[in-house]
């Protein structure tokens, strides 16, 4: 086994890079969901390795969602020693691939890949949950789900309602199709089939990998809506009322609020749209 610790970001490629020349063909990762982001796009960016090895996430971050959907179960020194006990004793570890959210500011930029994004109100829910629902000793790999929960929560009971009131202007364009610009409350989209202990915010049919949901502003009916909504479960009233999603190959939007990709915030270049394709798949080794 080879072992480095990450002390700042810029370390990664050279690391990768020593890690492949000694053909290392299984990658486990103690880190949060913004380390897997990191790990993941210089891989898929720099191609340090002539074969791209599997993943294994531990639950090592601040945020543990990429960890909880694709990882190992349990602390990160438990769960290195059972896939170290795995491996010596000769067993078969199982793998999944899972496709990639790959997001991109500006033509000229190289993308980020990652698993999962969200905007508007569910940006204004992350920032806020990093103090109130940390501080309230919650899971960390839950803070996906519980930000998704909390915006919605916010927009119902909120006596001083602020960024989460005032709606996000937003254009989409799903494979082609166009939406103008008009105000949206709340975007998600991820290559995710679904989050944590059965939330799905997602359900619509189509074609790709990317699952993307939004909720128009102000959203409707909004105590009937959330639990559907949570479940991935719509009610008839639904998509006329402005809670819609959908599955696409690539999504492009144009808006002036700041995305969380991975529990990382991605400002938007002025003028510039937000570009969102699958185009790579990584192998991971589950629990």
């Amino acid at each position: 086994m080879l072992h480095r610790e990450l002390n700042e970001i810029e370390e990664l490629p050279e690391i990768l890079t020593a890690f492949a020349d000694r053909d290392i063909d299984l990658l486990v990762v103690n880190g949060g969901d913004g380390t897997v982001q990191a790990v993941m796009t210089a891989l898929l960016n720099e191609r340090p390795f002539r074969a791209m090895p599997r993943l294994a996430l531990l639950h090592g971050g601040m945020t543990n969602l990429a960890a909880h959907r694709l990882g190992l179960r349990g602390k990160p020194d438990e769960a290195l020693q059972r896939l170290i006990s795995r491996a010596g004793a000769g067993a078969r570890l199982r793998s999944v691939r899972q496709p990639v959210l790959s997001v991109r500011r500006t033509p000229d930029e190289r993308p980020v890949h990652g698993l999962f994004l969200g905007t508007a109100a569910f940006y204004h829910a992350s920032v806020m949950s990093r103090e109130r629902i940390h501080r309230l000793g919650v899971e960390r790999s839950l803070q996906a789900g519980m930000s998704v929960a909390y915006s919605l929560w916010q927009a119902l009971f909120a006596r001083s309602k602020g960024e989460w009131a005032k709606g996000h202007p937003m254009t989409i364009e799903a494979d082609g199709a166009v939406e103008a610009a008009r105000p949206r409350f709340l975007f998600l989209a991820t290559t995710l089939d679904r989050l944590m202990l059965g939330l799905r915010p997602f359900w619509g049919e189509g074609e790709g990998a990317i699952h993307w949901t939004v909720v128009e502003h102000p959203p409707r009916r909004l105590l009937l809506a959330l639990w559907p909504v949570m479940r991935g479960r719509p009610q008839r009233w639904m998509n006329e009322a402005g809670y819609r999603s959908h599955r696409a190959h690539r999504v492009t939007l144009g808006l002036d609020c700041p995305i969380m990709f991975d529990g990382e915030p991605i400002t938007p270049e002025p003028g510039c749209q937000v570009a969102l394709w699958h185009e790579h798949e990584l192998e991971f080794l589950p629990d």
